[in-house]
């Protein structure tokens, strides 16, 4: 998986608007700047002096130019000796398509690669002139060994803690031949949805331990030997975008 194929497969991809349509589901809007509009929406409509209006309005202009009113993205790739070949490759250009896509909104994107251990990166602080770079670096390591997808979501767990990442969603992509998650883990995992958190999981092939993925809000499906995956995983994405849309209506 070198930077030339990933460069080629981001170019074919560039287009695909479930892709990005994807992108936009993964991370909730800052506490900040929904507290913003909140007082926009108060202020506009009261008589309240003009200087406070003023500051209000000012602090909108300051959210908008963050560029982060649609939230961080935990993404967890697994590079297991199951996912070897095709299923492997599949993952990490989704990887590298929805980061891409992260770095180019300037959210901040956080990246697990797992087999039985992890290796983590966080795309927060690198500029976009090398963060492409490094993003390459880090799809070209794989463990190639057994499949533990408890370490990689304990991470995720505790990076849902931390000022960058608190208004994170998550996406694990995995085959998902692997053993059910510890009861404690799901607990901690249905925890954190209650506080708003979408857990995501994005199956590659058709083998999945259908016990592991009881604890996500969505599985994806995408089988890439079937000729019809492409457009059943468009057809789930915006079928999750119009459930999304409504939960945020409410």
């Amino acid at each position: 998986m070198g930077f030339d194929i990933l460069k080629k497969y981001a170019e074919l991809l560039k287009n695909d608007t479930a892709l990005q349509e994807f992108a936009e589901l993964l991370g909730r809007q800052s506490a900040t700047s929904q507290e913003v509009e909140k007082q926009l929406l108060s202020y506009r409509y009261s008589q309240n002096v003009a200087s406070r209006y003023e500051e209000i309005r000012q602090k909108e202009i300051e959210v908008s130019k963050s560029k982060d009113l649609t939230g961080p993205i935990i993404i967890c790739v697994d590079t297991s000796g199951s996912m070897q070949g095709t299923p492997e490759q599949t993952a990490k250009i989704a990887t590298f398509a929805l980061a891409k896509i992260a770095i180019k909104q300037h959210r901040k994107c956080f990246l697990i690669s797992f087999s039985t251990g992890i290796e983590t990166l966080d795309m927060s602080d690198f500029k976009t002139q090398n963060a492409l770079d490094t993003l390459v670096g880090f799809l070209n390591k794989s463990f190639n060994g057994g499949t533990d997808a408890t370490p990689a979501l304990q991470e995720c767990l505790r990076q849902l803690q931390t000022e960058n990442y608190q208004n994170a969603d998550v996406l694990l992509i995995s085959d998902f031949v692997m053993p059910s998650l510890p009861s404690n883990l799901e607990s901690a995992i249905n925890a954190e949805k209650e506080k708003g958190t979408f857990f995501y999981s994005l199956v590659i092939g058709d083998s999945a331990n259908n016990q592991a993925l009881k604890c996500f809000n969505d599985n994806i499906i995408y089988d890439p030997y079937n000729q019809h995956s492409r457009e059943e995983f468009h057809h789930k994405i915006r079928q999750i975008a119009i459930e999304r849309r409504k939960i945020k209506d409410e």
